[in-house]
């Protein structure tokens, strides 16, 4: 799962490592986040949208009261998973 987070709203405490991918899909450059001691991905840079970061719902303290409002990547989504019908849906990255 991950978290829209505004940018200006997110205080970064330490200096996560940085890896540069391309989407294989739409081209836009992404800024991949890790910790430099043990690599648990952190956080996600769209230089599409640099007002927004993803993080990486499992490094926070406390995920209690989230509550996912889009599936994304439907068309490799795992047959054995429905779709909640209640939430936006996304084959993939948009071009």
């Amino acid at each position: 799962m991950n978290v829209l987070v505004a940018r200006d709203a997110l205080d970064i405490k330490g200096t996560p490592k940085s890896y540069r991918t391309t989407g294989v899909e739409n081209g836009n450059l992404r800024d991949r986040l890790f910790c430099g001691d043990c690599g648990t991905p952190i956080l996600t840079v769209l230089h599409e949208r640099p007002d927004l970061i993803i993080v990486k719902a499992g490094t926070l303290d406390d995920p209690t009261g989230l509550e996912p409002t889009a599936e994304v990547w439907l068309r490799r989504a795992q047959d054995w998973i429905a779709p909640a019908e209640h939430r936006a849906q996304f084959d993939g990255d948009a071009k």
